[in-house]
């Protein structure tokens, strides 16, 4: 089997998927998806393990009660400013 080799930059091969029919786009989308899934629960297990280490003195059910409030703020802001 002969094989090619090709130099593309980013922007090149952003191109040239572009350039693709639909079907094959979702061909590599899904190959990167797949290839990027292990990357990317290990860079977030590796920040929730150095995210616990630096507060190992705050207690996870206050935290918890605490995001859960903030959320219930930003939800109400964006209710408010949608109902204007």
């Amino acid at each position: 089997m002969a094989s090619v080799s090709l130099r593309l930059s980013v922007e090149q091969l952003i191109e040239a998927i572009r350039q693709l029919p639909f079907e094959e786009r979702i061909k590599i989308r899904k190959v990167i998806d797949e290839n990027s899934r292990e990357e990317i629960e290990r860079r977030f297990d590796e920040a929730l393990r150095a995210s616990r280490a630096a507060n190992l003195e705050i207690d996870e059910d206050v935290l918890m009660e605490e995001i859960n409030q903030a959320v219930h703020e930003v939800r109400a802001e964006r209710l408010a400013k949608t109902s204007r």
